[in-house]
């Protein structure tokens, strides 16, 4: 089982690395003193929620590129009706779906004015699942009524995430906007807030 699933991810990677090759060849080009790159750091909510960082690079005020990692989280539906999680710290929240991405987007940024960019981008993530599954009982002492085991998947999604950035000055602005990972395991979608630093205009 686990030459499984190493294969299987070797295999999904493979296709994320051949994608974005693919993807951000055409939109490649030399990097120049005005260049504007930034870091970005913040919090999604939608059908998941967590946080999520990027490196960011607008090159020649026009081509987008961003590198992104996000984790995220949603109860598990699977959960028994009757769980009951740490007995000393009262009921917890259900048993989490964990999901962390990486990944590459492209597109374009266009001037909404000195403090207003409005960004348009989309591309590729690789996406690694860890989700509750088996539950029995009895559970741990202490612990929980149920015991489980963690199942891991993986598998290559397509990304989308517009966003409007206020530049509040040089080196610092706010993002907010909507995003997607459409892939085969869960879909994720919501809204995206960020704060955002480096060298904007």
């Amino acid at each position: 089982m686990v030459l499984r699933f190493i294969k299987q991810d070797h295999m999904h990677f493979k296709q994320f690395i051949i994608i974005q090759l693919c993807w951000v060849y055409p939109f490649s080009a030399p990097l120049c003193a005005q260049d504007k790159w930034s870091a970005s750091f913040g919090y999604h909510h939608g059908n998941f929620r967590g946080i999520h960082i990027s490196a960011d690079l607008i090159n020649k005020d026009a081509m987008y590129t961003s590198f992104m990692f996000s984790q995220s989280w949603k109860s598990s539906p699977e959960t028994p009706a009757d769980y009951n999680g740490i007995v000393f710290l009262g009921p917890e929240d259900k048993p989490q779906i964990w999901m962390s991405s990486f990944g590459l987007m492209v597109g374009g940024a266009f001037s909404g004015g000195k403090n207003l960019r409005y960004i348009i981008r989309g591309g590729a993530a690789f996406n690694v699942f860890k989700e509750p599954t088996n539950f029995t009982k009895p559970g741990m002492l202490f612990i929980s009524n149920y015991q489980y085991e963690q199942r891991k998947k993986t598998n290559v999604g397509v990304t989308f995430a517009p966003r409007v950035e206020i530049l509040c000055s040089k080196n610092f602005g706010v993002g907010a906007g909507i995003f997607a990972n459409i892939n085969g395991v869960h879909t994720m979608y919501g809204f995206a807030l960020d704060l955002i630093l480096g060298r904007l205009r």
